[in-house]
């Protein structure tokens, strides 16, 4: 009862479902689409994916996840409550990163459409 209180990834959840209801089905991006199988890389799939897990980060910030027309679009914004606090830290920094960077590529960088 004393715990500190959040609904934060139930907003998330339901703004997600609005905008998936709302936007409609959308492309994936290119550099997020399988590449292993013949002709893939023709089609550009794959091309350009950085893998975060290769980063001493564990981050890409020049490197998009949504469709373009879903570009800058924020679902979960965690509470300044518990152990959100440092989670909404860890994630504005992060966003402030990606804005850099996309700054110089784009608006969805590496591996987008735009």
């Amino acid at each position: 009862a004393v715990a500190p209180k959040s609904n934060a990834v139930a907003r998330a959840l339901a703004d997600g479902l609005r905008t998936v209801r709302s936007a409609g089905n959308l492309d994936v991006p290119v550099h997020l689409r399988d590449g292993h199988y013949a002709g893939a890389e023709k089609l550009g799939h794959g091309v350009d994916y950085a893998y975060p897990h290769d980063r001493p980060s564990g981050f890409v910030p020049e490197q998009g996840y949504l469709p373009d027309e879903l570009a800058g679009t924020v679902l979960y914004q965690p509470s300044r409550h518990g152990h959100e606090a440092p989670v909404a830290d860890r994630l504005d920094d992060l966003r402030r990163q990606a804005r850099s960077s996309r700054g110089a590529r784009g608006p969805q960088g590496t591996g987008g459409r735009g």
